[in-house]
């Protein structure tokens, strides 16, 4: 019974080529566009994977626009820790990040004890 149907449909597409060739491209772009958009919410959603309350977490970045198009920077002004916690009061913590090229930040426990290293933070 298969073999009846792959055999209609070979003689299908054979008997009207252009629109095989237009459905074919056509159903090429859809799965690429559905396997672009997967990888980019993949990505999107892969930051800390690694917290217990990672649904809580969220990060705010500074968009600067320059010549060459807009530049997002993983650091913010100081007060916007503050600003953040008066404008949303549902707001339990707030960290802040200041790290330029090349620097090393270490992660300090409740006794003062360096308990992690890292450089080139991003």
């Amino acid at each position: 019974m298969f073999k009846n149907y792959f055999k209609t449909a070979i003689r299908n597409l054979k008997r009207n080529k252009s629109y095989a060739v237009i459905n074919i491209i056509g159903l090429a772009v859809g799965i690429a566009a559905c396997l672009l958009i997967f990888l980019l919410i993949q990505y999107q959603t892969s930051f800390d994977d690694f917290h217990k309350n990672r649904d809580r977490i969220y990060r705010v970045v500074a968009a600067t626009k320059t010549p060459d198009g807009m530049d997002y920077s993983r650091q913010n002004a100081f007060p916007v820790a503050e600003g953040l916690q008066i404008d949303y009061s549902q707001l339990e913590h707030v960290a802040r990040i200041y790290a330029e090229d090349n620097m090393q930040i270490t992660v300090m426990d409740d006794n003062t004890n360096a308990t992690q290293k890292k450089s080139d933070y991003s």
